[in-house]
Formats: structure tokens, C-alpha cells, sequence
């Protein structure tokens, strides 16, 4: 939330798929009429819920939506799958430094080292395959994590001179 802009208040609609190859949540967030952004989870190997994608309106980027959209996708998987949230393996740089941030808040681990070994998102130009700080994919650790953000207590004081 760099640009000064709050996030605004949002609601959102979860839908639940269990049709076999694309069973898992997608969560729609709308802010009064228009929807602004949207995530969808898959199961990996029939247990794991990973985000298949996580996309906000270019114009509404930096106010709080990814990471409110990223809890609830994953208060979603906990309560319908039973696990936590993981992310994909293709991931934005955006995507890439909330997952970084997780970890560094303690809410997240890296389960498997490594880098993507391609694809068709490798050679996307709206999607580079750099930034994906030596992990294959994360997690978060428990079901427990429903903040996700900064919260109040965390924020940095302005030094008054």
C-alpha cells in the first residue's frame, strides 16, 4: 500500500468446484458493483491446494486486494480442503514477494527448493521466469494463518526529529 491509497472495502463470493481436474476455490472480490480482483486454488496431488492464479485490476494494484484475496483463499482451503495454502510454481514477481514476505514473517516455508524448469509460462513475457528466489513452491504452515498482511502492531513509526 505504497501509493497511500487504503484498501478498500470489499466483499467477497467463494465458489466451490469439485469437477475432478479443477476442483478447488475460486474467490471473487468486488467492490461495490464492479469485481476488482480474483483467485482460484487447485488441489496438487489430490491434497495440496496451490493457487492456479491470483489476478487484481491493473488500476486497483497496491491497496491490500491480492493479500486479502490470498486469505481468504486460504481460510477457503482449510475449512473446505482441510490444508493449507500453497503457491504455484508460476509465479509474478508480485506473487513472489508476498510469498517472500510470508516467509520472512514466519507464516510460510519453502517446501521445495528449486527453480521452474519450464513451461508456458517460462517463456511469457507478462509472466518472467526471474525473481523466484530458489523455491519451487511455498506454503503456509498451518491453518491457523488468517492475517496475512501487515498488522497494526507491525507497521514502521515515522522518526519525529
Amino acid at each position: 500500500m505504497s501509493s497511500g491509497r487504503s484498501c478498500p472495502r470489499l466483499t467477497f463470493k467463494r465458489t466451490v468446484i469439485t469437477d475432478g481436474a479443477f476442483a478447488g476455490i475460486h474467490v471473487a472480490a468486488r467492490d461495490d458493483s464492479k469485481q476488482v480482483g480474483e483467485i482460484s486454488t487447485r488441489l496438487w496431488d489430490t491434497k495440496t491446494p496451490y493457487v492456479a492464479w491470483i489476478e487484481v485490476e491493473p488500476d486497483r494494484c497496491r491497496q491490500g486486494i491480492a493479500t486479502r484475496l490470498y486469505e481468504q483463499a486460504a481460510a477457503a482451503t482449510c475449512e473446505v480442503m482441510g490444508s493449507p495454502l500453497a503457491s504455484d510454481t508460476e509465479r509474478t514477481e508480485a506473487s513472489q514477494a508476498f510469498w517472500a514476505k510470508q516467509v520472512a514473517r514466519g507464516r510460510a516455508t519453502c517446501v521445495e527448493p528449486g527453480e521452474p524448469s519450464g513451461g508456458p509460462a517460462i517463456n511469457n513475457p507478462t509472466m518472467p521466469a526471474t525473481g523466484r528466489g530458489g523455491c519451487l513452491y511455498y506454503q503456509l504452515k498451518s491453518c491457523g494463518e488468517r492475517v496475512l498482511g501487515r498488522s497494526k502492531h507491525s507497521r514502521r513509526r515515522r522518526r519525529v526529529r
